[in-house]
């Protein structure tokens, strides 16, 4: 059985494909930005489940893993989703549906 990848391997993956979306993008003119996507787990640190949903530039992204040890255990995830001229997401019915599962999310169901 092969070894399990570390975290750090694991962002470094994360990483990795979300620069290349951002390279493929430039390179073929695609208007797009990036959903947040928390893994809304019982020990999901409360300022990566308040950016579940929201749509953020890849340098967000990349600049927001770099700082605060954001990127430590970190099982967070970046989807490109493509934006019209004005910057609206092509796909709304997929935001609205992450931001359906934050709402019913309870890290204490106590």
């Amino acid at each position: 059985m092969a070894n399990r990848p570390s975290g750090a391997e694991i962002h470094a993956m994360r990483i990795r494909k979300l620069k290349q979306d951002m390279e493929d993008a430039k390179r073929l003119g695609i208007s797009h930005c990036f959903l947040h996507m928390s893994a809304l787990a019982q020990n999901t640190r409360r300022d990566h489940a308040a950016r579940h949903g929201l749509l953020y530039s890849g340098e967000e992204m990349l600049e927001w893993w770099a700082r605060d040890g954001n990127d430590l255990e970190c099982r967070c995830t970046a989807i490109m989703i493509l934006t019209d001229e004005q910057g609206n997401p092509r796909t709304p019915g997929i935001i609205a549906k992450v931001k359906a599962a934050l709402e019913r999310y309870n890290p204490d169901p106590s």
